[in-house]
């Protein structure tokens, strides 16, 4: 059985006041989660995508292993939040890479933004509600933490499980930091929990902060 993780994470200009707390966070959770995939031996692949006003495409699924940490050339926040393009055109990306892929693939997609979507020009709220819905039921789990918002009225428009959601605050740089921890360790967990599950099982994650609700608190 084959994971693909994709993070897509919002860059807009209310992420500048933790920038640098961000690209630790991140760096962590991506420490954390190359760790235990080197535990594996199935294939983990990692597809990253970053927003603001425009989306820009770091990775689409690549062996884990040869993802590289961010700094402050590869993450600096400017622009608006074009959420819904985000999601959307990483989704039928990665899509795309998997009709390429033998056999079954558990997909986890996790979003993290600071702010609500205020400038996509390609996808709706509709459209991107209607793409989460069909996926969840196949091998796909989502996974929402939002800062400055009621982040389950949110994704759970979207059609995300309760389970997925989680608010995060801004307030502090360890807030930040803690908030990329908790989904290290929902990531991991996620990961080890689908390897164990059979073929005909349906490969996917409904808990995935385990009762959490808030990820800035350890």
């Amino acid at each position: 059985m084959k994971t693909l993780i994709n993070f897509i994470l919002d860059k807009s200009g209310s992420m500048s006041m933790r920038t640098d707390a961000t690209i630790s966070g991140f760096n962590e959770y991506l420490k954390t989660v190359k760790k235990e995939a080197k535990k594996s031996k199935d294939k983990t692949t990692f597809s990253l995508t970053m927003f603001d006003t425009e989306v820009v495409k770091k990775y689409v699924s690549k062996d884990i292993k040869d993802v590289e940490p961010l700094d402050r050339e590869t993450y600096a926040p400017d622009g608006m939040t074009a959420l819904y393009d985000a999601v959307c055109i990483t989704v039928k990306e990665v899509e795309e890479e998997l009709k390429k892929v033998k056999g079954k693939t558990a997909v986890v997609t996790v979003i993290l933004t600071d702010g609500e979507e205020n400038s996509s020009q390609e996808y709706t709220q509709k459209e991107l509600s209607a793409k989460i819905k069909e996926l969840q039921k196949g091998n796909w789990s989502f996974v929402f933490l939002g800062a400055n918002q009621d982040s389950w009225a949110t994704a759970q428009k979207w059609g995300i499980h309760a389970g997925n959601i989680a608010n995060f605050s801004m307030g502090t740089d360890q807030q930040v930091k803690s908030a990329f921890a908790s989904v290290g360790r929902g990531t991991v967990a996620s990961v080890n929990y689908m390897a164990s599950l059979g073929d005909d099982d349906k490969l996917q994650v409904s808990d995935f902060f385990q009762g959490q609700k808030d990820a800035s608190e350890e």
